[in-house]
Order: structure tokens, then sequence, then C-alpha cells
């Protein structure tokens, strides 16, 4: 017998029906249980419509449909899987059921396969799978088509991974997860060193001191020493406050505040020296849903419900979506080993003249008392505050470049000199600020 099916789903799971298959274009053995039913003959190719032309800009950190399947005939109890890409015969990228990858995915092979002044790229294409019958399987693949592919904006300034492994000479690619937050996928780094730069050039890099382990980050710093950490890990870039390290916790879900952020990407989580997990402070609503999880995937995440800003509530495994008390800026705290989540508002930002005093710079927390912004260049006078509000902030006098000095609650606005690029710590627990 056959079927007709039209997929646009995920992989079917896998018949346990047992048969028989000769080699491409053969007849399936007859049915055992029914001899005078007709021998069934595998389709002479997947039957699929391609898409035209495929601008990757529009696409970017999203998912891009390279083509859709139609009707395939194939035999009952049967299944098809493991489809893929293949371009000019030489570069293939897995697809889900539904015929898409990654916009950034499509991105790296452009790059890998022509020079970077051409507009549209042209490939000689084909979509593969397999068909899966019991124990055996068969392969079977679409007619070839040409496929039109139009890089990211190359204008635009786009962050890459280099020397993974020793590879300085390819690239990976990194998406902007949130602006100004650059996120590498999933790299097993087992050697060398590292770093991230702009453009594929050498121009505007960043390296930085190794971090102590996998969560952590560390100042990000022009042309800076290349980074020795390794393991299975997902690479982060943060222009905002110039950091650099590794995602393992990040915060994912439906935020209004951040253009097209969405449940498919992750703003990563600081492991700070207490062993506590700090996110960047986010903008949300009533009505925004978050979740934490590790790695960038569903098999370990965290819900939870919070009653008040910087009151702990339980981490509970594949809970609740958190929402947010009420509207206002947040920074997520993950305790792993209280199992405990805090929306707080006991964060620091910089304010000023640079921004007329209207938009918070955010400072990272390290986790021992102290926060900073890295590797800034503004003019005019400035302060610090806690969670963008004037209730607590913090002025001084600034003595010297590398000198600490001390600040008080309502103190005067800070002034630094000619100095013109700086790095800002605040000691809260000792009040003194240091720019160096």
């Amino acid at each position: 017998m056959k079927k007709n099916i039209s997929i646009s789903i995920c992989i079917l799971c896998m018949a346990a029906t047992s048969c028989q298959i000769g080699d491409f274009g053969d007849d399936f053995a007859a049915p055992q249980r029914n001899e005078q039913e007709e021998a069934v003959t595998l389709p002479s190719s997947l039957n699929v419509t391609p898409a035209s032309q495929i601008l990757l800009q529009e696409h970017k950190g999203d998912s891009v449909q390279v083509a859709t399947l139609g009707s395939v005939d194939i035999p009952e109890g049967s299944a098809l899987g493991n489809f893929k890409l293949v371009l000019d015969d030489k570069y293939k990228t897995g697809l889900s059921g539904s015929l898409k990858t990654t916009a950034e995915e499509l991105q790296s092979i452009v790059e890998t396969a022509f020079d970077a002044d051409t507009v549209y790229r042209e490939f000689k294409a084909r979509i593969e799978a397999d068909i899966y019958c019991g124990e055996q399987t068969m392969y079977l693949a679409s007619k070839e088509y040409t496929l039109s592919i139009r890089p990211f904006d190359i204008t635009a300034d786009s962050w890459t991974l280099i020397g993974v492994n020793g590879d300085f000479n390819n690239d990976i690619a990194m998406t902007e997860v949130a602006p100004g937050i650059w996120a590498s996928g999933r790299v097993s780094i087992t050697s060398g060193e590292w770093k991230v730069r702009c453009n594929h050039g050498w121009d505007v890099n960043r390296g930085g001191a190794t971090p102590t382990q996998a969560g952590e980050f560390v100042e990000a710093v022009p042309d800076g020493k290349n980074i020795g950490l390794t393991g299975d890990l997902i690479i982060v870039y943060n222009a905002n406050n110039e950091t650099i390290g590794s995602m393992t916790w990040g915060i994912t879900g439906s935020i209004a505040s951040i253009e097209g952020f969405n449940w498919n990407r992750d703003i990563p989580m600081n492991l700070g020296k207490d062993g506590k997990y700090y996110g960047f402070p986010l903008t949300l609503t009533t009505t925004d849903e978050i979740k934490l999880r590790k790695y960038a995937g569903w098999d370990e995440n965290r819900g939870g419900d919070c009653s008040a800003a910087d009151a702990e509530f339980d981490a509970v495994s594949g809970g609740n979506n958190i929402k947010a008390p009420s509207d206002g800026t947040y920074m997520v705290v993950y305790d792993p080993a209280s199992e405990k989540i805090t929306l707080s508002k006991l964060f620091w930002g910089i304010i000023g003249d640079f921004c007329n005093w209207k938009e918070d710079l955010f400072m990272i927390y390290d986790g021992a008392g102290k926060w900073a912004a890295y590797n800034k260049s503004f003019e005019g006078t400035w302060k610090l505050r806690q969670g963008c509000s004037w209730d607590v902030n913090r002025g001084g006098a600034y003595v010297s470049a590398g000198e600490p000095f001390a600040v008080t609650n309502g103190g005067n606005n800070i002034a630094v000199g000619d100095i013109t690029t700086f790095d800002v710590i605040y000691d809260s627990s000792a009040e003194t600020i240091t720019v160096q």
C-alpha cells in the first residue's frame, strides 16, 4: 500500500515495521501479510519547492525556510528524516523537518564559498533525506536547483569568533541576540586560543584574561591577549559593558523592550565569585514572560512565581514562565546552590551628560561587591545610581587615574578631566570608585 504525506512538521518518528529495500529505485518486497497487495516503488526524488531567493538580513538571529516539502509517496509504516541542504556538492547543513536552518549557518557557508564583495551568491542546491523502514535506510534527494543567497549587510558591524582549536583562517559566526550582545553557537574548543573580531578583520578585535571557568565574564580588551578557555562553549561578547566570556545559564523569553527577541534567543548571565549568576538588567512589563535555561537548550531550565522585586522565589525545573511583579527594569539573579531566583532592583548603572541624563549604562557585577564598566569613552560629568532611580546614587571628587576616591549618596557629579577611554570600578563595600 502507499500513503500520501504532506510534510510541514519536524521529522516523523521511526516506524518499527520491517521491510526489505533493494537498490535505489527498486520496488519494496511484496507485503508479507497480504500477498495480493501490490509492491511499492520508491519515489524518484523528493518533491520540493525551493526558495527563489534568500535575504539573510531579514532573518538575522532566526530560522530560514530554504524550501517547502510537498507530497511524497513513501511506503506504509516508513518515515522521512535526516534532512540536509547540499550546496555545490560541497557544503552541507542540517535542516528541520520543515526544511529550515539558521541565517547564521547559511551566512557562514556563503562567507566560506565566496568573495565578500559579491552581493548575491548562487549555489547549485538540492535537498537530501533518508527513508527509514524498520532497520533499513534509503537515501533520497530532490532535483538540483539554483539557490540565490544574499548575505548579511557587510556595512553593518558583525562580530565573529576566531582562533578556535588553532584555526585563525576561518571565522565562526556570532549572532546579535540583543542590542550589543553577540553569541556564537555551541563550539567544541579543545585546544589553542581564541578571540573575537569585527567584520572579519583585525582592525577591531577583543581578547583578555582567560576566565577561570565557563560562565564567568572578564574585561574585553581591545587588541588583548588570546583567551585559553576550553570546553563545549557558547562564546559571548557584550559590547555594552565590554566583557567577554561564555554562556552557561541565560535568559530567554518574550521581552517587548528588545526588538525581535523571542524564545529562540538567550541573554547571558555572568557567574559571580559567589557562585550566583547575574543577568544584564532588562526592562520588563507584567505581560512579558521569561525563563532561565542552560546552554541555550531546554534540557535544563528554571521557572517560578515572583511575588515582589528583590524577593527570592523557588527556581523550579520546568516551572512556570516568570513574570515581573510590576513594569520596570530588573537584574535577574539565579542561585543554583539554593535554587532561588530574584528579580532584583539592586543593580548599578552610569548616567550623565553623555546620555543627557536619561538612560543608564549598566555595569556588570562580579559577585564580590564590585561593579564595572570597561573601555568607556564619554565626556562631561556623570554619576552612579541604583535601579534606574535617583533614590540611591553615588558621586564624589575624582583624584587621578587608578586611585580610588570616596563616593557618597547625593555626592557631586564626577568629572575625570582629559581621560578619553577608561574603566569604571565601583567597590560597594569600600564605597569608592576607581577610574583607570
